[in-house]
């Protein structure tokens, strides 16, 4: 292959979206600001597009995996089951590092940040989530305040 897979967006295209390319001498492509920024993209930028075969299916997942991500949670409590819950619905979804993620499985609404992404003890812009990828929760309202009184005696 001659591309980084390190470097590229791995996004789902599907059939729908394909058809409604065909006929276009020129095909244009939207991606969020904060997925552009992230690359270093500017408006009307030239990009490569390809078209993953199914046998090549396994090697770019592989490629494009996260090993490691680590998650920010703010001003809320999470039990060890709703992480668990929260890990799983992830498979199968790429994420971009400072991506706001959402879950409204169990009715708690959980929102947490994507603040670090690792792929072979490298860092990485983004990732797509797997069975074996290591998600640590950081909470950002966990804090310990400590008093200590002096008396004189």
């Amino acid at each position: 292959s001659t591309h980084t897979l390190r470097l590229s967006l791995v996004m789902l295209v599907t059939e729908n979206t394909l058809k409604s390319l065909n006929g276009q001498s020129r095909t244009q492509i939207s991606i969020l600001r904060q997925v552009a920024d992230l690359y270093d993209l500017s408006p009307y930028d030239m990009v490569s597009v390809s078209r993953i075969e199914k046998n090549d299916e396994s090697s770019v997942l592989n490629a494009a995996s996260a090993d490691f991500v680590e998650v920010t949670i703010k001003d809320q409590f999470i039990s060890r089951g709703d992480m668990h819950f929260f890990q799983k619905s992830l498979i199968g979804r790429w994420i971009y590092e400072g991506q706001r993620l959402f879950d409204n499985a169990g009715g708690q609404g959980i929102k947490a940040h994507a603040t670090s992404i690792r792929h072979d003890d490298e860092s990485s812009k983004s990732g797509i989530i797997r069975e074996d990828t290591k998600i640590t929760f950081r909470s950002r309202s966990a804090r310990i305040i400590w008093l200590v009184q002096m008396s004189s005696g």
